[in-house]
């Protein structure tokens, strides 16, 4: 395949891709069914038509019917008073009228079988409208329904994508190690206040111990 023929076979298959990604299920449906509704139409006119020339050539069958038994009759009442000549033409009309017998009946069964083929597309495409208003329904639900659930798809991979609870962990961690430092600053600054809590109540007890041995009249050996 040369090179160019398959640069343009590249480009038909975007072509048909961005095609397919802009299809919409019930604006595709709907003009499918506007279109076997024209066509409705269209064979409803046919039909018509169809029935109108039936009937017409109907008539025409009738009229040269009655021409015959007309020319029928003129001939036998012409033979009956003995007019042979006025009996001929009364046939030849009788023959002439026959043949247009021959030729309409033929066509009448001709146009009624047009006719019937006609009424049967006519109901056919009736049915597939039916068919297909009830099926794009279905098919309209099922699309919804679809790109609801799409997006729904979306929305939980941008979530998992965006793994939230890793920055509350994380946050978590950082306000933790906060109250831990904040406890270690409140247990040292206690320890502080303890020991010098210590040192004075010895100090006290010192002075104490002094008063008593001077009351008792004892010296500091020490001393």
């Amino acid at each position: 395949m040369g090179i160019f023929k398959r640069i343009s076979t590249v480009f038909k298959g975007y072509a048909n891709s961005a095609v397919d990604s802009l299809e919409k299920p019930e604006i595709v449906l709907n003009q499918a069914i506007i279109d076997l509704e024209k066509a409705q139409r269209e064979a409803t006119g046919a039909v018509a038509n169809s029935m109108a020339e039936q009937k017409r050539v109907e008539a025409l069958l009738k009229k040269a019917n009655e021409e015959v038994a007309k020319w029928d009759a003129g001939a036998r009442q012409a033979l009956a008073q003995e007019n042979e000549e006025l009996a001929l033409k009364c046939l030849q009309r009788k023959k002439e009228n026959e043949a247009l017998v021959v030729e309409y009946t033929e066509q009448v069964e001709e146009q009624s079988e047009q006719v019937k083929v006609l009424r049967e597309s006519l109901t056919e495409i009736g049915n597939r409208i039916s068919e297909a208003k009830r099926r794009k329904d279905t098919l309209i639900a099922k699309d919804k329904i679809a790109s609801a659930n799409e997006k729904v798809s979306k929305v939980m991979t941008k979530s998992f994508d965006n793994n939230v609870f890793d920055t509350l962990d994380r946050m978590e961690e950082k306000v933790e190690s906060r109250s831990r430092r904040v406890d270690a600053v409140k247990e040292l600054g206690k320890n502080d206040l303890e020991s010098q809590l210590r040192d004075l109540n010895k100090g006290s007890a010192s002075a104490d111990l002094e008063a008593l041995r001077a009351e008792m009249g004892l010296t500091n050996k020490e001393q």
